[in-house]
């Protein structure tokens, strides 16, 4: 019922507006591309308001199944390893990309953003068909015929349909501790999972000693926003992780939940396959110098003012 009315309405929008605007550069807008080129929407109809470039998560890299083993442990390997040895944070989304489990759409243009975004390559190459990007900032104003824009505006043909894509998911805010007394200011404990995030701190808030027990194990994950917020990101969750594993009971509790996939496929490896056992000790011998590494470049980022959130690296 709901794929004819899309179906149905992708018929009527194709004959009803001339050309298409997409205004946003975030995951939403991207799905609204696709959406549109299935629709059999000629991508020379389509305009892309794009205030900033993104770099996007394989799939592939992100299926909790075990057939997708090599391609989930060898990206998270490779994140590792690229954490341990880059000399700044641009350098890990280079190494990733060349991983193949980093993407961006337009190869040409370096990317500013970073929210996590998950994407096919299937995908990628389709939204690599509409040419017309218009990258002069955010929209301040939609006229009949124009679209002014930070750095300039652009002509809007008769019968254009405007599709806004610019609503944030996520809210930057200063991280604060979540167990506070009486309240539970909930927030990520494992970028970007927030429904995993909500579940743990669930099972922490009947588990813990304290709200000092609680913190311990319920650390604040910023959420990224630029490229150069990822170091802190990505050591926000290795802290985590390495408070969890010394709690045998919450250890088997996340083995346990569905939320949690990953540890599942982990779990299921034979010792006696050599090939899965060898990328999972490349994990391991590359998480050390990960954390060495990464607060350096915590360190080296609080130095520079990118307007970001600041938090300690020691914490991590």
């Amino acid at each position: 019922m709901r794929q004819n009315a899309l179906t149905h309405f992708a018929l009527f929008a194709n004959n009803m507006f001339e050309r298409y605007t997409i205004v946003g550069a975030g995951k939403t807008a991207m799905d609204v591309g696709v959406w549109l080129l299935g629709a059999e929407v000629l991508p020379g109809r389509i305009a892309w308001i794009m205030p900033r470039d993104s770099w996007l998560w394989n799939r592939r890299a992100t299926q909790p199944d075990s057939e997708f083993f090599e391609d989930v442990v060898g990206s998270q390997a490779a994140q590792m390893e690229a954490c341990a040895t880059a000399t700044s944070a641009d350098e890990i989304f280079e190494r990733l990309e060349a991983a193949g489990t980093m993407l961006r759409i337009f190869p040409e243009v370096r990317p500013t953003m970073f929210h996590y975004a998950t994407i096919s390559i299937g995908e990628v190459e389709a939204l690599r068909t509409i040419d017309h990007v218009v990258r002069l900032g955010r929209v301040r104003t939609l006229e009949l015929d124009r679209a002014v824009l930070d750095a300039g505006e652009i002509e809007l043909p008769e019968r254009t349909l405007h599709i806004d894509c610019t609503a944030s998911a996520v809210e930057k805010r200063q991280p604060v501790p979540i167990f506070q007394d009486e309240r539970i200011v909930c927030q990520l404990v494992r970028a970007p999972q927030p429904a995993f995030s909500a579940a743990l701190i669930a099972w922490v808030e009947a588990h813990g000693v304290d709200d000092e027990d609680r913190n311990y194990l319920c650390g604040t994950v910023p959420f990224p926003d630029h490229p150069h917020d990822y170091p802190r990101t990505v050591l926000a969750n290795m802290r985590n992780e390495a408070a969890w594993a010394k709690k045998p009971h919450l250890r088997t509790w996340i083995k346990a939940s569905r939320l949690d996939g990953f540890g599942k496929i982990v779990d299921a490896v034979r010792h006696d396959d050599a090939a899965k056992m060898a990328l999972l000790a490349r994990l391991r011998a590359a998480a050390e110098p990960a954390i060495i590494n990464l607060r350096r470049l915590v360190t080296e980022s609080d130095r520079i003012d990118f307007g970001a959130t600041t938090m300690s690296p020691e914490r991590y």
